[in-house]
């Protein structure tokens, strides 16, 4: 299912890590605690890459949570489009 959050297309597809280019243009996963606290700084500058990104490295976990807690698919996407607006938000 693929809703829209203002400027994100969203997509709850599985994806074990994302693929971020570094400065040689390589790619390498964002998945480390202290990496995605950076990206969550960076989201609340505005950054709209780094809100990308972070709902590309979090979004699969969380929305299993939300699955267990809820029992329920579509509760479960519309709980974890409510998370992210919230985090752009702020």
């Amino acid at each position: 299912m693929r809703r829209s959050i203002m400027f994100a297309t969203v997509s709850f597809k599985r994806r074990d890590h994302v693929v971020e280019p570094n400065s040689q243009g390589r790619p390498y996963p964002v998945s480390t605690r202290s990496e995605i606290e950076g990206l969550i700084a960076r989201v609340g500058l505005g950054d709209r890459r780094a809100f990308s990104m972070l709902y590309d490295a979090t979004s699969a976990k969380l929305f299993g949570v939300r699955l267990r807690i809820l029992n329920n698919r579509a509760e479960a996407e519309d709980a974890l489009q409510e998370v992210f607006v919230r985090i752009w938000q702020r």
